[in-house]
């Protein structure tokens, strides 16, 4: 097992965007209380990297986030839209909007365990990488997934 250090991320210059970002994000957590910290700074140029055109093409070429499949045609969910229509959906919400589309995801998700192929659950995780996307961290997923839980008795 190798340990991802902040030194080692960021003397990582060949790292594709992708693998990067999601690596900045989680480090970005364990250095919260340090907003000063080097990997903050490191997160945010590959924020703005990603939301250049190009590279978003880019990695939904190489069949990122469960838009393509791997001979590169548009993956569909379960009644044939594609998938993509949905994460453009979620990047078109407000956080009040993103917060309410979590939680009926996380229930539906919940409600659909007995279908492994049911829509839901990758809707679930698109809304949970949303929140990873937007803030760097999965804290108002955890919150839906607290109010979810309150609101059905656990």
């Amino acid at each position: 097992m190798i340990e991802i250090t902040t030194d080692l991320l960021l003397s990582m210059e060949s790292t594709d965007l992708w693998t990067r970002t999601k690596l900045s994000a989680a480090l970005a957590v364990v250095h919260e209380d340090d907003p000063g910290h080097p990997i903050h700074t490191d997160l945010a140029m590959c924020r703005e990297a990603m939301d250049n055109e190009e590279h978003f093409e880019r990695a939904v070429k190489e069949g990122r986030a469960g838009v393509v499949t791997e001979r590169g045609t548009p993956r569909k969910g379960n009644y044939g839209k594609p998938r993509s229509d949905y994460l453009a959906k979620l990047q078109g919400m407000s956080r009040g909007e993103l917060a309410e589309e979590t939680k009926q995801m996380i229930w539906l998700s919940a409600y659909a365990a007995n279908n492994p192929r049911s829509d839901y659950h990758w809707q679930c995780d698109a809304t949970y990488d949303e929140w990873i996307w937007r803030d760097g961290d999965a804290k108002n997923y955890s919150r839906a997934h607290k109010r979810v839980m309150e609101e059905n008795g656990y």
